[in-house]
């Protein structure tokens, strides 16, 4: 049987996996997250993707899959992951009543070949209009930001 290896933290991308029945062990990327500023959004999601499987297939034996995925929200600019409450707020705030895109970079890779398979996909998202009272509510409800999501909030707003 392959082994399966998810290459994130994310209990979102846990989830998913769950759902569909996957088998799989955890073990993150440990990697410096570098957005560089003449690479697409695209680019940036697949890139970090990339980066993240190699580093966790490095530590596997050969035929284990590495699953790994990076996500970008661009409105204006590339948003990076909220550092705490507030700038989830001002990200929220900002990102409120208007479109925006999503970008997911996808990245299969076997160990100790690293043969490789890329994937990226790209949505356009329209978040609702936020009421401040219940926005402020429910950032200071919500659980511990966790490093590997973007925008960890998405299930409570």
């Amino acid at each position: 049987m392959i082994r399966i290896v998810l290459a994130s933290n994310s209990p979102r991308r846990k989830e998913l996996l769950e759902r569909v029945g996957v088998e799989f062990s955890v073990d993150a990327s440990s990697i410096e997250e570098v957005v560089r500023d003449h690479e697409t959004p695209e680019q940036i999601a697949m890139g970090l993707a990339l980066e993240k499987g190699l580093d966790v297939a490095s530590r596997h034996e050969e035929g284990t899959l590495i699953i790994a995925a990076d996500t970008i929200v661009y409105h204006n600019e590339v948003m990076g992951k909220p550092q705490d409450a507030e700038d989830a707020r001002n990200m929220l705030t900002s990102l409120s009543g208007s479109l925006h895109q999503v970008y997911t970079g996808f990245a299969i890779i076997e160990a100790g070949t690293n043969k490789k398979l890329l994937i990226s996909n790209a949505l356009t998202s329209n978040l609702k209009v936020l009421v401040m009272k219940k926005l402020t509510v429910t950032l200071n409800q919500v659980r511990p930001m966790v490093k590997q999501e973007p925008m960890p909030f998405k299930e409570r707003v």
